[in-house]
């Protein structure tokens, strides 16, 4: 669909999704390039988690409206299934009140972001229609999925830096040659308090120094789950085996807000 200088890009999720980052890295970068980006308020983000009420549907298409947006995404990155169920209602919604550009309205593209699975689905059942993020593009993808002309990019963004496509090509070469699955854990013992509940960041960080060891490891992990027991019991047992692994000095609970 050509792309037009005047387009106006709405960013919206359902309230009960509170990662925001994405969403505003991407309003950043569309304003980088001088177009009109509006976030949806609270108001209609909340109206985004009850698409069955007609208020709600009325909410979302007066901010449709009154915004004038023809570019709309859609981001939903908890649950895989709930995210393609909450995609497919919105587009629903749309296309009932005549939103889409097809039946005359205003919305001439929508894009979708979300978890792997729940793009790999929205791609499946929507095909080129609606472009899906997953959260790894580059900026310079990111707008070329927005349909952002190049010469309406930034040139540092346009150019693609070569730091971040040497670095995409350096893991590709790891991934592909397997020679990671032979490293081994460093052996960080040799300090007062190693492994005990007084352990702490700056000791371990000291003695590493002092032993010319290789930097800390750390990894951001957590599942999703609606039932808080379940998922508290699921992060456990990958701490667990994480540690017994001895490969991870830092932990950082990445567990969803619905069961942190």
């Amino acid at each position: 669909m050509t792309f037009r200088n005047e387009d106006v890009f709405g960013l919206v999720r359902p309230s009960v999704d509170v990662h925001t980052l994405g969403i505003s890295l991407i309003a950043d970068l569309l304003r980088d390039c001088g177009y009109r980006v509006v976030i949806a308020d609270e108001q209609v983000c909340e109206a985004c988690n009850t698409l069955d009420l007609r208020p709600s549907v009325e909410t979302v298409e007066r901010w449709i409206r009154e915004n004038r947006i023809s570019r709309l995404g859609f981001s939903y990155r908890l649950d895989a299934e709930d995210g393609v169920l909450a995609f497919e209602r919105f587009h629903q919604r749309l296309r009932e009140r005549l939103l889409l550009a097809n039946q005359g309205g205003p919305v001439r593209r929508m894009f979708f972001a979300g978890l792997p699975a729940a793009c790999d689905i929205v791609r499946s059942r929507f095909g080129n229609d609606v472009p899906v993020f997953h959260g790894d593009e580059s900026p310079a993808e990111s707008l070329r999925m927005l349909g952002v002309p190049e010469s309406n990019m930034p040139p540092d963004i346009a150019g693609e830096p070569l730091y971040d496509k040497a670095r995409m090509e350096f893991a590709r070469t790891l991934v592909a040659d397997g020679r990671y699955t032979d490293v081994q854990p460093v052996d960080r013992s040799g300090y007062r308090n190693f492994g005990t509940e007084h352990d702490g960041l700056a000791d371990r960080v000291a003695h590493g120094v002092h032993a010319g060891l290789p930097p800390l490891m750390r990894a951001h992990v957590g599942p999703y789950g609606p039932n808080r027991e379940e998922a508290v019991r699921l992060f456990t047992d990958w701490a667990y085996r994480l540690a017994s692994s001895g490969m991870l000095d830092v932990l950082s609970i990445g567990t969803s807000q619905l069961t942190q």
